[in-house]
């Protein structure tokens, strides 16, 4: 690691409930759409919208971790997994090697083969593809250090899905790593009457 990989780590340490990785694939020449040090998720000066929304992101990744699952796909080492393009204050924009994205996509086809093989043979609840998507899932966590705050890493690998749109379309596959953009959910229901609110009206609270 280098000198450059060890200070972002150890920023990142200190801000572990404020980071966030969005992965996502597009043309080169829409990256001018974004501001490396706010990230895709939000607009750039005089764009009404960000190149990605809010909801691509996972929180509480660093990029030594999003690297990680290189080694958990491959048994290799996770260097040279990411290439930096760009840092500009707390965000840095990667792109994946061609290993990596072509390690991620493939996945995502063999994931993709045994959803089809379960429905085959009328495995509704899809348990063949269910249990390689764990294992990944597994493997990639014992593959580096992680909070035992983080969810599941399952629900992270919606990322191979977005290597093989890159690989189809013959794309970069982005990696944005810095602050995270708040992210609200809208609550509804019947409030007291006494409240001052309409008793169908929206809410909008940060989500659990």
């Amino acid at each position: 690691m280098s000198l450059l990989d060890a200070a972002y780590e150890l920023w990142l340490d200190k801000t572990w409930g404020r980071r966030a990785v969005v992965v996502f694939t597009v043309q080169p020449d829409r990256l001018r759409r974004m501001d490396v040090a706010t990230g895709p998720c939000v607009p750039r000066s005089g764009l009404k919208r960000p190149l990605q929304s809010v909801l691509t992101q996972d929180l509480g990744e660093s990029p030594a971790q999003s690297a990680a699952l290189f080694t958990a796909l491959t048994g290799r080492a996770p260097e040279g997994a990411l290439v930096v393009l760009e840092v500009a204050g707390p965000g840095r924009l990667s792109v994946c090697s061609e290993m990596f994205l072509n390690a991620l996509a493939d996945a995502c086809e063999e994931h993709l083969a045994l959803a089809d093989a379960d429905r085959a043979v009328g495995r509704k609840d899809l348990p063949t593809f269910a249990r390689a998507h764990d294992e990944l899932a597994v493997a990639w966590r014992r593959a580096v250090r992680w909070p035992r705050h983080v969810a599941p890493l399952s629900q992270r690998l919606g990322r191979l899905g977005w290597a093989r749109e890159a690989r189809i379309k013959k794309q970069p596959l982005y990696m944005w790593h810095g602050p995270s953009v708040p992210m609200f959910a809208i609550a509804t229901g019947r409030m007291p009457d006494n409240s001052g609110v309409s008793p169908h009206s929206e809410v909008r609270r940060p989500p659990d």
